[in-house]
């Protein structure tokens, strides 16, 4: 099968090694061709496409033209292109949805490959659609832009935990915990960032996790957070060198908690893992993750049950 691969991260390379796939050719975007480094690191006798991102700003004439015209040339490209097979790990975005549309007119196969928990319960909030609505306004591909998933009835659907028909070898598997913490571990997410949440509800709710536990609970950001909102405050906020996998596999905390982080997945800790949604308000996610029995992560009600 000549495969062609969409990715966007370090995990999609991890992840298409793992079960034994080697693309002939990668789809990146021009922020994502940082990943060339890795690729030549895992896979050998491909070619990089590059693609231009869309974008968005004040001169919306402008931009709608430039946006319409991304989507054309990258058309070009893959007709030129010899490929029986897309791999995508999203179907929410307007480029993946445009890739979608255009391999069902050639009669491609396309496989979804899970990207995490939102492969499952998708963004769990109807601020992406207000984006999503702006991107239309702005010349994004149309079709389906309003969806969260797209098409999935006429793609090959490859996941961990539902299907069960790809594998992931944890960091944890390799590794062995070098400090152990008499300690909590929440790993953070951009619920502030993304619209889930004031900032000041955040943070109070992560301080008091300190005096429900009566122990201390210490905070692993997310990548994209705006950490100036913790300046002034108790949250102890890690500074690590390494990514968030790696870390918690190599520290061993009392329990490891997240609003609802794809991490939690990943470490192999699912015993003493807890995704409380519920606590941060989040209602609407508790019913969809609690609805994911074939989940190995714990999902409680209440923080009593963290145990």
């Amino acid at each position: 099968m000549r495969i062609i691969a969409k990715v966007i991260s370090t995990y999609h390379i991890e992840l298409l090694h793992q079960n034994g796939i080697s693309p002939k050719f990668f789809l990146l975007s021009s922020r994502s061709s940082k990943l060339i480094p890795i690729l030549n690191n895992y896979f050998k006798d491909f070619e990089v496409i590059i693609f231009e991102e869309e974008k968005m700003s004040w001169n919306l004439f402008q931009v709608y033209a430039h946006n319409r015209k991304v989507y054309k040339q990258l058309k070009l490209k893959l007709i030129k292109l010899d490929f029986n097979c897309l791999i995508l790990f999203t179907d929410n975005k307007p480029y993946d949805k445009f890739l979608i549309d255009f391999c069902l007119s050639e009669k491609i196969k396309i496989e979804l490959w899970e990207d995490g928990l939102g492969h499952y319960i998708g963004s769990g909030t109807k601020k992406t659609i207000i984006k999503n609505a702006i991107k239309f306004l702005f010349g994004f591909y149309r079709k389906g832009i309003l969806k969260e998933t797209y098409k999935r009835d006429s793609l090959t659907i490859k996941n961990r935990f539902d299907k069960k028909n790809i594998v992931y070898q944890s960091k944890s598997e390799e590794c062995k915990a070098i400090t152990v913490f008499d300690e909590i571990l929440f790993i953070g997410q951009p619920l502030v960032e993304d619209g889930y949440i004031s900032r000041e509800v955040y943070i109070n709710r992560l301080l008091f996790l300190d005096k429900f536990f009566n122990t201390k609970v210490v905070y692993l950001p997310h990548p994209r957070e705006d950490l100036s909102k913790y300046k002034g405050t108790s949250v102890s906020v890690l500074n690590i060198d390494t990514d968030a996998e790696s870390y918690c596999v190599n520290n061993c905390y009392k329990y490891y908690l997240s609003a609802f982080s794809t991490t939690l997945l990943n470490i192999n800790k699912d015993r003493k893992s807890f995704y409380i949604p519920i606590y941060f308000g989040l209602t609407h996610i508790f019913k969809l993750l609690n609805n994911l029995s074939f989940l190995p992560i714990n999902v409680v009600n209440s923080l009593k049950n963290v145990k």
